[in-house]
């Protein structure tokens, strides 16, 4: 198409679409050769992304870190001092000694805290950002299988690149003349 008028920065006459088409699957014939590696990539990209969407999604894992701790410290304020009975049972109890007293720790007398059960955050389970921005990626991803086999096709399609005689009743150029 090197002397397609609008190869030659003339933009009054367009190449004929099929014209276009035939001269860039020439030309591409060697990058459609990337078409199957390139949808192996694809491929592995969104198995990637489906594997990040289930147990290996860090956030799932990370996120309810605070409502656990939380849960921990509310189940050892309930059940605290059966638990150090148990513990001391087996080890033995504790002293601490100070310069000022030597003392035996009686968990049993601390007070109780919060007496309420405590209740998730019912947010938690919902999608979270990064599950968002996965499934967003897959899209985008999806769209790109076949970018090398489609790229001629997308090219010429283009209504700034080429034109089709019956569609805008404009002449093209198809190599020799209008």
């Amino acid at each position: 198409m090197s002397f397609c008028p609008q190869c030659q920065t003339s933009n009054e006459f367009k190449p004929c679409a099929y014209y276009c088409l035939n001269v860039v699957n020439t030309c591409l014939t060697f990058h459609e050769e990337l078409d199957k590696e390139w949808n192996n990539y694809i491929d592995a990209l969104l198995l990637l992304a489906t594997r990040l969407e289930t147990s290996f999604n860090i956030e799932s894992v990370v996120d309810p870190i605070d409502i656990k701790i939380s849960e921990a410290i509310m189940n050892f304020q309930e059940n605290g001092g059966a638990v150090s009975n148990k513990l001391f049972e087996s080890c033995g109890k504790p002293h601490i000694e100070s310069k000022r007293e030597t003392r035996d720790v009686n968990f049993e007398e601390s007070p109780k805290f919060a007496e309420q059960p405590y209740v998730a955050n019912p947010t938690a389970a919902t999608v979270t950002g990064l599950d968002r921005l996965i499934q967003d990626i897959k899209k985008k991803i999806k769209k790109t299988k076949g970018f090398w086999a489609q790229l001629p096709q997308t090219i010429c399609t283009d209504k700034h690149i080429s034109t089709l005689i019956a569609a805008d009743n404009k002449s093209c150029y198809n190599g020799s003349d209008l």
